[in-house]
Order: C-alpha cells, then structure tokens, then sequence
C-alpha cells in the first residue's frame, strides 16, 4: 500500500505523519504546497515541496501522472490551494479529507453568525479591520456564487472520507444542502496528548490562577465581550494571558489596546508563536481558561486545559460544550459565568479534574490516535492492515 499526503505549510502535517507512520512507516510521502522551497511550519521533510505562488487561483497544480501508483490520497484541509488537486486523482483512488476548520466554515454560516455584538460593534469602529473585513466578505460573496457552490462542493462530492473535528460538524455540513454525493464519516483528530497537547508537563497540573482568553487574534473569539466581564471582577495579583499569535493582526492590536484600558490586572499578550512545550507550560499556569467562541475552536487548547485541572468556560451553544459534556467533562458554560462571576475563584474539586483527565486521557491518548488511524485508513481503502 502507498498513501500519499497533500498539505500546505502548516504544523499540522507534523501532528497528523508520526500516527500514519505508526502503522507503516514505508507507505506513506508527502506533497507539500508552499510559496517557496524553504518551509516555515513544517518540520518533516516531505517528499516533494510543491510551490504555489497563486494557491488563490483554484486550480490543481499538479498533472495526473503525480498520482498514478497510490492506494489512497489524504487532504490535510481542504482549503483553495489544496481541493483543486482532486480533479486530477484517478476516480478508482479512495481520498479523505481531514478538517481543520477553516475549510469547511462557508458551509455552516457566515463569520457574522459567530460574533457577538460587542465584538462587532468594536471591530466597527476600527477602520482598519472594518473595511477589509467588509471587503473580504464581498470577495467571498462573490467566490461563494462562482467557485465554491460549483468548484469547491463537486470537489466535497468525489471524496470518500470526512473527518471534521467533531461529528456533529460532519451532519450539519451533510443537511446544509442536497449533494449528489457524500463522503463518509470517520471520527480522527489531530495530535494525541502525549506527543502534542501535554508535552512536558506529562503528570503535572495547574500551578496558578491566572486567566486564559481565547486562542487566537480573530473576531469569533469574541473577546470584548469577556474583556468587559473581567473589568468588573477584582482579579488584582492575576495575569490574564490572551494568545493572539496568529489571526488578523489589527483586530490582536484592537484587542490588545482594549485589554489594556479596562483590565486592572497583568495582560500578558502572546503576539509570537512559543515552542510547543513552552506553550503549554503557559497554560500550565491558567487556572481558568474563557473561550468565548460560538463555533468549534480551540479543541487542542482546551484539551491539554482539561488534562491540567483548568476549570474551563465554553459557551453553551459551541458544539464542542455538548461534544465535551457527552464524554462526561466536567465544564462551565460562559453564560454561568455571566451569572456567577465567583467561579473565576471557584477552582475544579479534586474529584472533577480526576475525571476530566481520564476522559481526555482515554479518547486522546496516542493508543487511541493510532486506533483511529488505522480504522480511517482501512474505512477509505477497504482494505485491512
């Protein structure tokens, strides 16, 4: 068997190769679009890099004969400069597509869906972020009519395997429309807890109350909305650590700037991108961690949180809050702490972070990723390992 990966130039694809590699090193090589030679993010060398100066153009860059001889074809995304590629794998050759997101938003709703509106409101009054925001959802209006409800869906259409990072993503996506075809679910995630989300602090826990906003610099973390709760809230003596690494960078400057006008406290704004393990001994220090999102995100943030003993807010109406609550976490919804402000001094009982780090132990232990893998594998191609 040969298993080829398309990714860009992401950290992703060094989560998702060590799995496949578990169950037979020699099957798989990869294909990495990037705009040069010289890879940022991705750490593994691939076996081709493919460049791609216009990944915009929505168009396959690579010609049939790159994919004659596999026995399966892996997406990591499903994104602009990746989905075109589809069209020139041979229709006999399974392929899945592995999601992350972002390539998969447009077919649950608009951004405006999943902002509140103190963020809106705020974002409004930046004309910086105003204007390109409103300009980039004209762009994508217009791709949407052109390219996506044409290009992109009969692209979906010819996949044999889906993995968004929650099932409950898979079914909303599958009703949103008729297609004339449809992939298949198979449940797999990105990373396992001991190689990614609690590397170097294996055993450890939580060390300090301090308080975690969001994930990233982008409008549907919401932030203003959480900045305005702890402005009320005497937090004196704590940092409150906000992770604005990557997203739009006037929107992280907004919210920078907002932070330090109304909070009291400490603001510790991550603007770089740190080390894995000294990410995650950062979180090692926040108690509490606030993800005001309404759609999924920050599923691995709240993972290695849960596994520290952090207590953690999500809001009720994230899918991941009933996704979470279903495996039998214990979490707290945004809008109890709209209610009860106290539970940012109400730390997890002892009892409660056992559990939450068994859940997460047991379904995002590296046994269980290489379970998976070998299930998605074997579901795509028909085949057993």
């Amino acid at each position: 068997m040969k298993i080829l990966h398309l990714a860009n130039d992401d950290k992703f694809l060094d989560l998702a190769l060590p799995l496949f590699n578990s169950i037979k090193p020699s099957i798989n090589e990869t294909y990495v679009f990037a705009k040069s030679g010289n890879l940022k993010r991705v750490k593994l060398r691939p076996s081709r890099v493919v460049i791609d100066h216009y990944p915009f153009l929505r168009r396959a860059k690579l010609k049939p004969r790159d994919y004659e001889g596999y026995d399966l074809v892996v997406f990591h995304s499903f994104g602009d400069d990746l989905y075109p590629e589809i069209s020139k794998i041979p229709k006999n050759t399974p392929t899945v597509w592995l999601g992350w997101g972002y390539d998969y938003y447009e077919y649950l709703g608009s951004d405006d869906l999943f902002v509140l509106n103190k963020t809106r409101s705020v974002t409004r009054n930046v004309p910086s972020i105003y204007v390109i925001s409103r300009l980039k959802k004209l762009f994508k209006s217009l791709l949407v009519k052109v390219y996506i409800s044409k290009s992109k869906t009969k692209s979906i259409e010819q996949l044999t395997v889906f993995s968004p990072v929650i099932e409950s993503e898979f079914e909303s996506i599958k009703s949103k429309r008729i297609w004339k075809g449809f992939p298949e679910y198979v449940a797999w995630n990105y990373g396992n807890l001991e190689e990614s989300f609690i590397k170097g602090v294996e055993g450890k826990s939580i060390h300090s109350d301090n308080i975690m906003i969001g994930n990233s610099g982008t409008a549907t973390n919401n932030h203003f909305e959480i900045v305005d709760l702890l402005s009320d809230v005497d937090i004196t003596g704590r940092k409150v650590v906000v992770p604005l690494s990557y997203g739009d960078r006037n929107y992280s400057t907004a919210v920078s700037l907002y932070c330090g006008r109304h909070l009291t406290a400490d603001v510790v704004i991550l603007e770089d991108f740190l080390p894995l393990e000294k990410y995650v001994e950062c979180l090692r220090g926040c108690g509490y961690v606030i993800m005001n999102h309404i759609r999924q995100q920050a599923l691995g943030n709240i993972i290695t949180a849960l596994y520290l003993g952090a207590r953690v807010f999500l809001r009720s109406e994230s899918p991941l809050y009933s996704f979470l609550k279903d495996l039998g976490v214990h979490l707290s919804s945004v809008q109890e702490l709209e209610t009860d402000v106290m539970l940012l001094n109400t730390p997890l009982s002892e009892q409660q972070r056992y559990v939450n780090r068994y859940v997460v132990s047991s379904y995002w232990s590296k046994t269980a990723a290489i379970r998976r893998t070998k299930f998605l594998i074997e579901k795509a191609t028909g085949r057993s390992l």
